[in-house]
């Protein structure tokens, strides 16, 4: 793994910091409303997911298909949040191609037609090669919104009340391998520290 780690301290977001710059990142997006099994629920062999629960999984897995310069590491799902891994790679343009025009997909997270409400926008050319850590969660969770209203409306998936998601998302910069391997091993003992707090152990 070839990333040039940053100095961080904790912040929903460090003033003056590029976003965009190479580096990995640990990302936890909350559900607006917790404590609700939005997502699947917890037992002794793990997390379970629900079919909103197997949407996520999908979209956080396609990130990489639709930003040339980002990879995904160590993800989970959980009830009500997910915690995950964003690795940012150093900037390269591809050769003979135009990064500033998106791929014409609908309903994909690398179109920006989709917004919070399910309502659709129109495509907007971005140059994908210089996005934001900020506006890539932007879009996976307008994404996830518009596919979570629509099993909602086609599979009874519970309901929300304005958002599914909180309006911001928590992040902190991986400073090195010794901090990688702990966010990893943070993430992957999520469902344990969950049925802990409740007893359920």
């Amino acid at each position: 793994m070839n990333i040039r780690f940053k100095n961080n301290r904790k912040s929903i977001r460090l003033e003056n910091y590029d976003y965009s710059s190479a580096g990995a990142y640990f990302v936890t997006i909350c559900s607006q409303i917790r404590d609700t099994n939005w997502f699947g629920t917890v037992t002794r062999d793990g997390m379970q997911l629900n079919e909103a629960g197997q949407m996520i999984l999908k979209t956080w897995n396609e990130i990489p298909q639709f930003y040339p310069r980002i990879q995904i590491d160590t993800f989970i799902i959980m009830p009500d949040h997910i915690h995950g891994i964003i690795i940012i790679e150093p900037h390269q343009k591809p050769v003979g191609e135009d990064p500033r025009v998106l791929p014409a997909q609908a309903n994909s997270i690398g179109n920006l037609a989709i917004g919070e409400s399910g309502q659709t926008q129109g495509s907007v050319p971005t140059d994908v090669d210089v996005l934001s850590l900020s506006e890539v969660m932007q879009r996976f969770k307008s994404l996830t919104t518009n596919l979570y209203i629509r099993g909602v409306r086609d599979s009874g998936w519970e309901s929300f009340e304005k958002r599914l998601w909180e309006s911001s998302f928590h992040d902190s910069i991986i400073r090195d391998e010794v901090h990688f391997e702990k966010t990893k091993k943070y993430i992957l003992e999520n469902p344990r520290r969950w049925l802990e707090a409740r007893g359920n152990l």
